[in-house]
């Protein structure tokens, strides 16, 4: 049976009160939300309290640091746990959710990333230059930062190389975050001397590692025994160089003319390589590189894609850089420095061919950061006592093989590395 309304005003009155109800609902439980936020906020506060989170997080810039790391509290259940990323300084806001009493909370933080780390200074205690030499000793000396592309660098102290005389002074150097260095060193100037008494005593040529003597101390079931060649081998009899146990041989391809200049292939390096793969030998590939941009990388791994041709590699191309004298002028940090041999090896990757560093144990342990590339060492001595990971030792450059004619450079393979 339908309702009928007495009258207008019943029915308003029964609309207000629905009215009225549906609000006071709305705002109960909009009451119980808050209240209920609020009484998380309570318990995040007291959890927050009994972890003792930080407000001062500093991370160390280029460190692999997981947030767990940065925060240093082992009452603290991470939901997710990550490498934070630290490379570039300045602070950062750091999101996360944790839990406490089997609660989940979320926490934002800001994470300080540092630079802490002083600059480098690679230099001798003294060094003797003739008088009306112009040598730049801020650019000679070798310096640099972990960070700073361009730090601050300067000579304290007079010195006068029109002069003859003694001059001690230190070389300066002072990064971007105020971390600084500094070394005490003398200048001697003095006479050019008269004429050109080249003494002609006896060479080291009787000073020689024989490749049969490599074989005996070197070779295991672990490892292949091999040399690295360029055109100052000259011509190679590759089948003599089999016979006297060679495994390998990493060929030079080619030169860059100085900073900036052109690439030149070697002039023995098709004919090398052509020989060498008929010997039965393995084969890889060296670039002697100048390279001072990621740029420049990628054009010289091209590049020496290009002049390989159709020739395929048993053990990759080797980025070989050493003018350590002209370091400073490229104003690159360590990082940005090793991340242009990084670029060249990547970029080789990515077009299906293996990349390796050559380098000596005194860089690789002062210069070249983040070893996430294949290391061919270069330590001259009986054992070496470098502890980074390596694939190949070069061992000597005086060793001796049939099929060369003079010295030679000898290398120890570790084929499980």
């Amino acid at each position: 049976m339908k309702r009928t309304w007495k009258n207008a005003d019943e029915k308003k009155i029964i609309v207000l009160i629905s009215a009225i109800v549906l609000v006071l609902i709305v705002v109960s439980s909009l009451g119980i939300v808050m209240i209920k936020k609020e009484l998380k906020k309570e318990r995040q506060r007291k959890a927050e309290e009994a972890i003792g989170f930080s407000d001062d997080v500093k991370v160390e810039v280029y460190d692999e640091v997981t947030l767990s790391d940065a925060l240093n509290e082992d009452g603290i259940e991470l939901v997710d746990d990550y490498y934070l990323d630290t490379d570039e300084l300045g602070k950062k806001k750091v999101k996360f959710d944790y839990l406490y009493n089997d609660e989940r909370f979320t926490k934002e933080i800001d994470v300080e990333v540092v630079d802490t780390t002083s600059p480098s200074i690679f230099a001798n205690s003294s060094y003797t230059v003739t008088k009306g030499s112009t040598r730049n000793f801020v650019e000679y000396i070798l310096s640099g930062d972990n960070y700073d592309d361009n730090p601050q660098r300067k000579i304290i102290g007079d010195y006068d190389l029109n002069k003859v005389g003694k001059y001690d002074v230190s070389y300066y150097i002072e990064d971007s975050s105020g971390n600084s260095d500094e070394y005490n060193f003398t200048i001697k100037v003095v006479e050019p001397k008269k004429g050109s008494s080249s003494s002609s005593g006896s060479s080291s040529s009787s000073s020689k590692i024989m490749f049969a003597d490599a074989i005996k101390d070197y070779k295991t079931a672990d490892t292949e025994i091999g040399i690295d060649i360029s055109k100052w081998q000259g011509d190679v009899d590759f089948k003599k160089v089999k016979d006297a146990g060679c495994e390998f041989v990493i060929i030079r391809l080619g030169h860059q003319n100085g900073v900036g200049g052109e690439l030149i292939v070697d002039p023995y390096f098709k004919q090398n390589i052509k020989n060498a793969k008929e010997a039965g030998l393995k084969v890889g590939v060296y670039l002697y590189t100048y390279a001072k941009s990621e740029q420049d990388a990628i054009a010289q791994a091209d590049w020496v894609i290009k002049n390989l041709g159709d020739y395929e590699l048993d053990l990759g191309v080797s980025y070989d850089w050493e003018s350590w004298n002209n370091f400073n002028e490229l104003k690159l940090s360590f990082e940005s420095f090793t991340n242009v041999a990084r670029t060249f090896i990547n970029h080789l990757k990515s077009k299906g061919y293996d990349g390796m560093l050559y380098s000596s144990k005194y860089y690789l342990e002062n210069i070249w950061t983040k070893k996430n590339y294949k290391v061919w060492l270069a330590h001259y001595t009986d054992y070496t006592t470098y502890n980074g990971d390596y694939y190949i030792w070069q061992r000597t450059s005086i060793g001796r093989i049939d099929g060369i004619d003079g010295a030679v450079d000898i290398d120890v393979l570790y084929k499980n590395r």
